[in-house]
């Protein structure tokens, strides 16, 4: 397909192109390579200039509101296309061109009804399914963003071509809304999922959206069964190698760790101070996942949750000094069961068995570099109110010994006088 007939180009260069030759338009191939297409700032004026005129057409709105789309200016891709053209003109292309538009702007309710004066489609087009399924999905309405995922795998059957990316996005749709309905026949789904996969080549794109995979199924193992169809999926990836650019790698450690956090939760030979401990790690780890530049770059409220989420993690490091030495027998227990999840807290076990008064003193500082300016309390005031937290909620009762000298420190981790702590009782 010619993106500008004979007769335009005649009247663009009569009018507006002293500088631009027809063989540089030319150059812009065929309009189902575009998406790839890097097309210059001075093209990108002069199509502005045409669709000024009447003279333009709807390769040259699509053309001009896809590369305001590939450089993140959505509204204007929007904003021309309704300039252009009413809803009822346009063509397939621009129908999707404006939908994906809307989705990028996380207008939904207006994507959705957009494209709901289009269906029934008359056409397939996968952009186009896709796209409807993903407003679906975002109301809520899972039964009928279903329909149009196993829609999109069917005509894979029936033989119509589409990018082994596009599948695997529709996989995850489908499999997400199966686990959020509860389904069965997400156990079929995951199974076709795995044989999918394994015939994948493991391009970049193909380990990256395997990566999002893992991260999108992360979130739905609350419930046991589910579980287990995530590890097979987890193990499927893992044991092929799929994904080996580094990039992407860290998906899997973190599936491996968020699979574990859960098995771990619900082991009742792990301590709640222990799970208490790794979730806090956790839950700062997976904020600087999707933060990679933590407190630079924050709004407001991102900033206080990054440094609160901070402080649980000073305060439990705290809390496993004051635990001191029998947190090392914990912190063994769950290396040895749940090894990908122990990884979150590795470096603190081998601070605490080289020194741990000097933990306590390291994260007594930190805590206070943060307490000391939202409070009026004097720093003893502060510890003595996390020391008794602890000594509440997680401190190890006390085995009375005759034996420990009333000056010695306590066994119990509090860096206290044995007398003034488990020996005062």
């Amino acid at each position: 397909m010619r993106i500008i007939s004979e007769k335009e180009k005649e009247i663009i260069d009569a009018k507006r192109l002293k500088n631009l030759t027809s063989e540089q338009l030319d150059r812009m191939g065929d309009f189902d390579e575009l998406d790839a297409f890097d097309i210059s700032d001075d093209t990108i004026e002069l199509l502005e200039e045409i669709t000024k005129t009447d003279v333009y057409s709807y390769e040259i709105v699509t053309v001009l509101g896809l590369q305001y789309a590939m450089r993140g200016e959505n509204e204007r891709t929007v904003s021309l296309i309704s300039k252009c053209y009413k809803d009822d003109e346009l063509d397939e292309m621009l129908v999707i061109l404006k939908a994906q538009s809307y989705i990028a702007l996380d207008d939904y309710k207006k994507a959705y009804e957009f494209l709901k004066q289009y269906v029934p489609f008359e056409n397939y087009r996968y952009e186009l399914y896709y796209a409807y399924m993903n407003t679906l999905m975002y109301f809520n309405k899972n039964q009928e963003a279903r329909k149009y995922c196993k829609m999109i795998l069917n005509m894979c059957q029936e033989g119509i071509e589409h990018t082994s990316t596009d599948l695997i996005h529709t996989f995850n749709a489908l499999i997400q809304l199966e686990l959020k309905m509860k389904m069965d026949a997400v156990e079929k789904s995951v199974d076709n999922y795995i044989e999918f996969v394994k015939e994948l080549e493991g391009t970049e794109q193909e380990q990256e959206a395997v990566a999002y995979s893992i991260v999108i199924f992360s979130s739905y193992q609350k419930n046991k069964i589910h579980r287990e169809h995530f590890k097979r999926l987890l193990d499927t990836i893992n044991e092929m190698n799929f994904i080996q650019e580094n990039e992407f790698a860290r998906a899997v450690e973190s599936g491996y760790s968020s699979y574990e956090s859960y098995e771990c939760t619900e082991d009742e030979n792990v301590s709640e101070f222990i799970k208490h401990l790794l979730g806090a790690f956790s839950s700062f780890r997976e904020f600087n996942l999707h933060n990679p530049v933590a407190a630079l770059s924050l709004d407001i409220l991102e900033k206080e949750q990054y440094i609160d989420l901070q402080h649980q993690t000073y305060l439990f490091s705290y809390f496993a000094a004051k635990r001191y030495p029998e947190i090392l027998d914990e912190l063994t227990y769950v290396k040895k069961n749940y090894p990908n999840y122990y990884h979150l807290c590795v470096s603190l076990e081998q601070e605490l068995r080289e020194d741990h008064t000097k933990v306590l003193d390291k994260y007594t500082k930190k805590i206070l570099a943060i307490d000391t300016e939202e409070s009026y309390d004097t720093p003893d005031q502060i510890m003595e109110y996390y020391d008794n937290v602890y000594t509440k909620n997680y401190k190890i009762k006390p085995v009375f010994d005759p034996n420990i000298r009333r000056n010695a420190p306590c066994p119990c981790g509090s860096g206290k006088k044995y007398k003034k702590c488990c020996g005062k009782v």
